[in-house]
């Protein structure tokens, strides 16, 4: 056989070849790495909600069943949920390799709990086994349009070093009272977040295991509302995080404002001057405490001095001594004693309900009754007007002197129950 035949043979067998070769790989697509595409949206995309997503899975670990190909869940830039996990659901034959969907996530109200201007779009596949190996994920960036971020406020408190992110239709009830740093509220409801020094209550809860690091939603013990504490340690803060219901969205809310929650470095630090000084008049007579001369509104448990025991007689000055000691409590309906001491006054004095509960028409006046012999019983009421239950009050005590001098005395907390705790 000649050279040229046996080459033409040869030529012929590698055309064949190739030729089979091509008719059985040509509707073969190329293996995808991920094993899913996002076409809606891209990544990076400014988005709103209700947000519609379209793609395909294409094997490797993605595969659809019973109509469900994956699910898919929003994340804010802090890793908080926006959106609970939604099934991607399948628009072509999901017994196929390749299997397109479509599925839309959120509402209009889903762009009221976004505190955050960017986030992720977080794929899963359907893991029918259930076997965590085969547990896939797929995160897309995007980007939120007209998020609340451009009409958050921002609490900055230099001399404790916090700083967190707040609704602009949330308030501030009060500051630097006792132990509490700050609280805000929503007007509309009794939701409230309170940043707080760590009291010696709290340390004793920390110690014998009431209060625990995060003790999730709850029934607060004396109230009817929903509590969650949370005891950041790096600078003996504790955060009480109250909901008048436990509706998803009202949590959220709640949790975006702890997630912006961070400690700072002072930008004009306060030093404090730890001396010791003369407490309340209790029953005519002081004792020594611990003072700070620079009032840096610090826990005085950062102190690094101890004061005698000392005590004195009060000073002989025009004065009235509200005698309700710390932890005080009174229930609707139920007689409440209230005791003062007063110096140089005469005739009768005014006895006023007084504190920071918005909405509840402070002060109010409980009665106007002769200023001896210093005690007062009061049946709080229970019609009428009503204090707000599970609520912090001052009991303010006015009278004049010999000279006509409006002289005012003001008690601890007083907290007043709806029932007996």
């Amino acid at each position: 056989m000649s050279k040229k035949i046996i080459f033409g043979i040869i030529a012929t067998v590698i055309l064949i070849g190739g030729g089979v070769l091509y008719y059985f790989t040509r509707n073969v697509q190329p293996s995808e790495v991920v094993g899913i595409t996002i076409e809606q949206p891209t990544a990076n995309q400014e988005v709103q909600f209700p947000l519609t997503v379209k793609g395909y899975i294409n094997g490797n670990g993605w595969g659809a069943f019973e109509g469900v190909a994956g699910s898919v869940q929003v994340f804010d830039a802090n890793g908080n949920a926006i959106t609970d996990r939604t099934p991607l659901q399948a628009t072509t034959d999901w017994m196929q390799r390749k299997v397109s969907f479509e599925t839309t996530i959120g509402d209009a109200q889903t762009m009221n709990n976004l505190f955050t201007p960017t986030g992720v779009l977080v794929f899963k596949n359907e893991n029918t086994k259930g076997d965590p190996a085969d547990d896939k994920e797929f995160r897309l960036p995007i980007k939120f349009a007209n998020t609340q971020t451009a009409s958050l406020k921002t609490y900055t408190n230099t001399t404790s070093g916090i700083q967190f992110q707040y609704p602009n239709t949330w308030q501030i009830i009060y500051q630097n009272v006792d132990s509490t740093i700050v609280k805000i509220m929503e007007p509309s409801s009794s939701n409230s977040f309170e940043v707080r020094n760590i009291s010696d209550f709290d340390l004793k809860s920390l110690q014998t295991g009431k209060l625990k690091v995060d003790s999730g939603w709850a029934i607060a013990p004396m109230s009817d509302i929903y509590s969650r504490l949370i005891y950041k340690q790096d600078k003996k803060i504790n955060i009480v995080m109250s909901v008048s219901d436990l509706s998803p969205e009202v949590k959220k809310v709640e949790d975006k404002i702890l997630s912006t929650f961070k400690f700072t470095i002072p930008t004009s630090a306060c030093t404090p001057n730890w001396q010791c000084g003369w407490g309340s008049c209790i029953n005519g007579s002081q004792s020594q405490v611990v003072v700070d001369a620079n009032n840096c509104g610090v826990s005085s448990l950062n102190a690094n001095i101890a004061c005698p025991a000392l005590a004195r007689i009060c000073p002989e000055t025009d004065s009235i001594i509200v005698n309700l000691p710390p932890g005080s409590a009174c229930v609707w309906g139920v007689p409440c004693d209230i005791a003062w001491q007063a110096n140089g006054l005469e005739g009768n004095v005014s006895i006023i309900l007084d504190g920071f509960v918005t909405g509840s028409n402070l002060p109010y006046t409980i009665s106007t009754v002769p200023v001896y012999p210093n005690f007062y019983s009061w049946i709080v009421p229970s019609s009428g007007y009503i204090p707000e239950a599970n609520a912090h009050y001052k009991i303010k005590i006015c009278g004049s002197d010999s000279a006509g001098t409006l002289i005012c005395g003001e008690s601890n907390y007083l907290s007043i129950w709806k029932n007996a705790q």
